[in-house]
């Protein structure tokens, strides 16, 4: 491993910046797990130095790919900041380590509290308000789709949706649009495919089930991410996911009402849960490319390709084209510029917001749509509702990491250690 000393001049040309409000050394490796998804790091405490008002502390960075590599990143805990001192090795410019400079500010320099006040209060980073703004939206759009659907056919309506809101991110983007590479073209056209698998079959579900039913179920596109992962990649869920998957399945059930029980869902059901793993699979394709591609010209393939290709299923379901119609072109004007709102702030927000912070915001998007729809006058059952909180304490509790115990933990920290050197 390079010298620390050795390098710091190399870190400085390196160095990125992020804000934090909990200073515990899990809390700072988290950071660095935000700042570096191939890599996730374990707080160990090897050395603790009192330096008058400063702290240091070692944590172990392990790579979460599989190959075992292991290395050691210093922390230095000062009054006003935290500057962490971390190894990365950077897979897209070669096999040669990068040593990375995190600055992590833990007050303001007006401010005269301590850092044990500063850490209790809980704060909202830009792009997690973002995303629980777009959950909002996300939420409210099931009821809009569904009085769309009184005027158009389903594969018609997403066709001008996503049209209409290519052209908007196009038009903010026409810059940007001269500079796409090949792998953006692809990463678009996949997670285009996706999205048209997902809100088509979504939309046609609407047309036989309530907005907030279409919406619950939908929810269960994070459950089943690590089916999908465990189907396509091989990695098999863990303890948690497992649990999420159980207590969504059951949540499904109820929110399907007695034919549920018997495993009988009906045609609008069935679709809908197709959807969801579409769905699921646009979201592990997005965090695959996040990082690697330009948010905005990815942003304006995918929407066209849902787009193109939602017109082409037009011919083969026999979808009747509908006359003229003001609710059409505002409904598909005014989701397309929500669809755009959407697809750019997930593709952007992804980049900082952790898995887990952002599917505990995403699981309020069907409370969301059931409050719309509410006040819009759909009444589900109690045990529907019942099912329903199931299925948001699934999407939970699948991202839950499970404690190891301290022996456990121990151990695992002194493995780390003789690996690392």
């Amino acid at each position: 491993m390079r010298s620390l000393n050795a390098t710091s001049n190399a870190s400085a040309t390196r160095s990125s910046v992020a804000r934090l409000t909990f200073f515990s050394p899990a809390s700072i490796a988290t950071s660095m797990r935000r700042l570096t998804p191939d890599f996730s790091a374990r707080a160990v405490w090897l050395r603790s130095a009192q330096l008058r008002k400063r702290r240091t502390f070692w944590l172990t960075c392990c790579n979460t790919a599989g190959r075992g590599e292991f290395s050691l990143c210093m922390v230095v805990l000062t009054s006003n900041r935290c500057a962490l001192y971390c190894p990365i090795r950077n897979h897209f410019q070669g096999a040669q380590p990068l040593i990375r400079r995190i600055v992590i500010y833990s007050r303001s320099q007006e401010s005269g509290a301590d850092m044990k006040s500063i850490s209790r209060l809980p704060r909202i980073s830009k792009a997690e308000a973002v995303l629980i703004l777009i959950t909002m939206l996300w939420g409210g759009t099931f009821l809009l789709v569904q009085h769309a659907l009184t005027v158009s056919g389903p594969m018609l309506f997403v066709g001008l949706r996503f049209a209409a809101a290519a052209l908007i991110v196009a038009l903010f983007s026409m810059k940007v649009l001269r500079g796409l590479t090949f792998l953006e073209l692809k990463a678009g056209v996949f997670i285009g495919t996706a999205i048209m698998l997902g809100y088509g079959l979504q939309t046609i579900g609407l047309q036989t089930i309530p907005s907030s039913q279409s919406a619950f179920i939908t929810a269960l596109y994070v459950p089943c991410v690590p089916l999908l992962q465990w189907l396509v990649l091989g990695r098999r869920p863990g303890l948690m996911p497992t649990l999420g998957i159980l207590l969504a399945f059951t949540g499904l059930m109820l929110v399907s009402g007695p034919q549920g029980a018997s495993l009988q869902l009906n045609s609008g059901e069935i679709v809908t849960l197709i959807s969801a793993v579409a769905i699921a699979a646009e979201i592990i394709m997005i965090s695959a490319y996040a990082g690697k591609v330009d948010v905005r010209r990815v942003t304006v393939v995918q929407l066209a390709t849902a787009s193109a290709l939602a017109f082409l299923m037009i011919v083969p379901t026999q979808e009747r084209l509908p006359d003229f119609s003001w609710l059409l072109v505002l409904s598909a004007v005014g989701l397309g510029a929500m669809s755009a709102i959407i697809q750019i702030a997930m593709n952007w927000a992804q980049k900082s917001v952790s898995p887990t912070r952002a599917t505990v915001i995403y699981a309020g998007e069907p409370v969301w749509a059931g409050i719309v729809g509410r006040l819009a006058g759909e009444r589900l059952p109690g045990i529907a509702l019942l099912g329903a909180a199931l299925i948001v304490a699934g999407v939970i509790v699948s991202e839950m990491k499970r404690r190891s115990a301290p022996g456990e933990q121990s151990l695992a920290e002194e493995d780390g250690m003789r690996k690392a050197e």
